[in-house]
């Protein structure tokens, strides 16, 4: 039978025909009540359409209380107790300086509405304010003087936006002046923002909000309704009170208290102002935590497959949201992995390369030759995915970042479903889903991802499952999912010996085992050897090592070069780790035992203002303490085994194979954290492989949680276990129950805002000359795309019409003409930079790089960002 989570109680007595009339229909809905509910969905709907006819104003005092309302604005300039800034004369007290772009969020009161802002420009400096509703569509535009002036627009779109109405205020920005180097805009005083007079059109979005909650309500107080009986019996004495249940009650309380909250903390401001803008959507999931914990068991016994359909079903939501967040990832995201982009991208360009002549001409560069930092998997790859990105290395490379993120979530959902059952998987699949590092790797162009999913994928094939063995099949399919992680990255070679260890230890089902085990181990061994057998062949032919490799490099630059990759030239790149090793072996051992402690946690003898530990950044709060929690759970289940080892006829033999799983996932934790850490000080990047493993070791601890009485089926006798195997109601019982569900649904708004960080930290925006103020500064540089190549890129993509194409003259070392979005749509540049020469080329715009000097004579830039500027070439 198939364990499908972790609790199990002991049956309770047989009902009574009553009962047992009634109790297959306890905790499931019925037509009536979802037919009830879209009614009780459709008059709060005409409730909301009543309260939305009322008139309301918010003013907004800016530089005051203005928390709820103001986005992108620099801190408020107030009038002190004995000065006034000059700015500020003629004001109420207090503003703020725009940036080039900044925002007024108001909440969706209703059309047809106004904004008044009052506003001025620094002295001498007029500026034109261009205000946008949601980013898309002009409202109007202002020249904004030196004096305080008001200016009114109209707001007549956005109904269909799902929350919020968003003002955008852009505007050229200067330094400020008087030794405050602040790019400003202009200075507002006060914004004004009206809906009325009735007849006022609602958003359509808040009273779907609206309607969805009071469905949900009445799912939850349905219950509270009359039996039959009692109903037949008042219908009889007294018909309103049948009409009157408490459910009936209950609901048109909850139903008035969804208006007046709407009303009051949303629509009205109210004297301290901060309106609640994510109220309702709140609201709504609340109650459908509330619906999920009332209605979800029982629809889980019913559907057993529904955790299963929801799980695939994310991962495809989850891949399709990091697709369009990828939109936004237009040019390599530095400092970081993708500074090693280029190697691939150049290598990715031919099937056939050179050793060692490729790696300096690009010309001879090519997949399949050796390379002693990077095996041939990841140039293969894009060189198979190029011709599908028009040639693209790096649109490419985005793709298959994004692929190989839903890959990993699927094996790691894999893994724990085979080690956990269904529900505690969709759990584990949750967990890391909404993992930062998780979400900011499948946007990284690089091999961390693709590796880390082929890492897990092989772990999920060669764990054996709680109950049964590894047949051969499933052996070679690890085999050649391993292989292909070694040729993503060296330390795939790791699953070699893992597996052999692995399907040694398959012996918990009954059967010919001798046998079986030796054909999976033959079958994963040839599977993972014929491979890898591409890598090993160039290997052999370039340098006569089957497993060249140059990473003894990168464990001196940790050892000698402290983190300086300026010294990166001091060692030659043939040293081997003998060699590095005797240079120094304390300070080798010294080292690896610092980069051990960085990835479980330094103590107090760090010296630095904040400590480190890798681990904690495998997925977000609180499940990477959970996921610990759920390691040491893990390893006192198996001390605990052992104590019990001399019964072994007591243990049920799924629960055997299911210890043994946990102990080679503990195996696989320590091996590969071990083998990574004699080099560079460990990233999250690098432990990315063991962000599955944590997810389901925190599934793990949350599906133990049950009701009083109810106990583990890894507790039971055999012979008990399989007593009640047979019986109906088993399955059902045998759940993660409510306690772990509440748990799971408490932790879903902590993680929530995993997957915005972790998109933010890849795609966000960094100053040109980051790296100059970071060295002034003393400090590490800020990640993301920088500013002037990201707007660029932004401009051209909306300007370029299908089939024209591009030339760019920038600085060799920038990205922006080879490893960016729009590499593909550029052609190469003419022998010369004269005007006639550029027009002649057939290409429809320029981008020229202030750094190679003054631009050709083609008249004034069409669009100008940072040094870059863009020149149409064609009339």
């Amino acid at each position: 039978m198939r364990r499908d989570s972790t609790i199990y109680a002991a049956p309770p007595a047989e009902p009574s025909p009553p009962q047992a009339a009634q109790a297959p229909r306890r905790g499931r809905l019925s037509a009536g009540t979802l037919a009830r509910a879209l009614a009780a969905g459709g008059l709060v709907t005409l409730l909301m359409l009543l309260v939305y006819q009322l008139p309301v104003t918010h003013v907004v005092d800016v530089g005051g209380y203005d928390a709820a309302y103001t986005q992108g604005f620099y801190d408020p300039v107030r009038a002190g107790a004995a000065t006034t800034p000059a700015a500020l004369e003629g004001s109420d007290g207090s503003a703020r300086w725009t940036r080039d772009s900044s925002f007024l969020v108001f909440p969706q009161a209703g059309l047809p509405a106004q904004i008044t802002l009052r506003l001025r420009a620094p002295a001498g400096a007029p500026r034109e304010v261009v205000v946008l509703l949601n980013g898309a569509q002009e409202l109007g535009r202002v020249v904004a003087g030196p004096s305080w002036q008001a200016a009114t627009f109209s707001i007549d779109g956005g109904l269909l936006k799902p929350n919020d109405v968003v003002i955008e205020l852009r505007t050229a920005t200067a330094p400020l002046g008087g030794g405050d180097d602040r790019l400003v805009g202009v200075l507002l005083d006060r914004a004004t923002y009206q809906v009325g007079p009735a007849p006022i059109v609602p958003y359509p979005p808040q009273l779907l909000y609206a309607a969805l909650a009071a469905a949900m309500l009445w799912l939850l107080v349905a219950p509270l309704g009359m039996p039959p009986p009692a109903r037949q019996v008042a219908r009889s004495q007294a018909p309103w009170r049948a009409a009157l249940s408490p459910a009936l009650l209950a609901w048109a309380c909850g139903a008035l208290a969804i208006g007046g909250l709407f009303l009051l903390l949303y629509r009205l401001q109210m004297p301290y102002p901060y309106p609640l803008l994510r109220l309702l959507p709140a609201l709504d999931g609340a109650l459908a935590a509330l619906v999920l914990l009332r209605y979800g068991p029982a629809l889980v016994r019913r559907l057993p497959a529904l955790p299963d359909t929801l799980a695939l079903a994310g991962v495809g939501a989850w891949l399709v949201a990091i697709l369009l967040a990828a939109q936004q990832h237009l040019t390599l995201s530095v400092p970081g992995v993708e500074k090693d982009f280029r190697v691939f991208a150049l290598r990715s360009a031919h099937l056939a390369g050179q050793f060692p002549a490729g790696t300096t001409s690009p010309a001879l560069d090519g997949v399949l030759r050796a390379d002693g930092f990077y095996n041939l998997g990841y140039p293969l790859l894009l060189w198979l995915a190029r011709p599908l990105a028009a040639g693209n290395p790096f649109l490419a490379a985005r793709a298959v970042a994004a692929l190989s993120g839903a890959l990993l979530l699927l094996a790691g959902w894999l893994l724990a479903r085979r080690l956990l059952g269904r529900a505690p998987a969709l759990l584990a699949l949750v967990l890391l889903a909404l993992s930062p590092l998780v979400v900011q790797q499948a946007l990284y162009v690089g091999t961390d991802m693709p590796f880390a999913a082929l890492s897990v994928l092989a772990l999920a094939l060669l764990v054996p499952p709680h109950q049964g063995r590894t047949s051969p099949w499933l052996a070679a399919a690890a085999g050649l999912v391993a292989g292909l992680a070694f040729l993503m990255r060296h330390p795939g070679l790791l699953l070699l010996p893992f597996g052999w260890l692995a399907l040694w230890l398959n012996r918990t089902a009954p059967g010919p085992q001798h046998n079986t085990r030796s054909i999976a181990l033959i079958a994963f061994t040839l599977a993972f050897a014929i491979i890898i057998a591409p890598q090993l062949f160039v290997n052999m032919r370039d340098t006569g090592q089957p497993l060249f490799s140059q990473q003894a490099k990168n464990v001196w630059q940790a050892m000698f070069g402290d983190g300086d990759w300026g010294r990166w030239a001091e060692a030659h790149n043939e040293i081997g780790l003998a060699q590095v090793i005797a240079q120094d072996p304390p300070r080798f051992a010294l080292n690896w035992w610092n980069n051990l402690r960085g990835f479980v946690g330094t103590g107090g003898e760090d010296a630095r203002e904040f400590g480190q530990a890798v681990q904690l950044r495998l997925l977000g709060f609180p499940a990477n303490w959970l996921a610990i929690a759920g390691l040491l759970g893990w390893l006192g289940t198996l001390v605990a085994a052992g104590r019990l080892a001399a019964q072994p006829a007591e243990q049920p033999p799924n629960v055997r194979g299911s210890r043994a799983s946990l102990g080679l996932l503990l195996l696989w934790i320590a091996l590969y954290v071990l083998a990574i850490s004699v080099g560079l000080p460990l990233q999250g990047r690098f432990v990315l492989p063991l962000a599955p493993i944590y997810a389901a070791a925190a599934a793990w601890l949350l599906a133990r949680l049950r009701r009083p009485g109810m106990r583990n089926p890894d507790d039971l006798p055999a012979a008990q276990l399989q007593r009640v195997a047979g019986q109906r109601n088993f399955a059902a019982r045998f759940s993660a129950g409510t306690p772990a569900l509440l748990a799971a649904l408490l932790l879903l708004p902590l993680l929530w805002g995993g997957f915005g960080a972790g998109t933010a930290y890849v795609l966000r925006s960094r100053p040109p000359d980051e790296p100059a103020r970071a060295r002034a500064a003393g400090r590490a540089e800020a990640p993301g795309q920088p500013a002037d190549e990201l707007a660029i890129i932004q401009r051209v993509l909306a300007r370029l019409q299908p089939g024209e194409r591009i030339i760019v003259r920038a600085d060799p070392a920038a990205p922006i003409g080879k490893y960016s979005a729009i590499a593909h749509l550029v052609q190469p540049a003419p022998a010369d930079d004269s005007p006639a020469t550029l027009r002649a080329s057939g290409a429809a715009y320029l981008i020229w790089s202030a750094a190679l000097g003054p631009a050709p004579e083609l008249g004034l830039p069409t669009d100008t960002a940072g040094i870059y500027r863009i020149y149409r070439l064609k009339p």
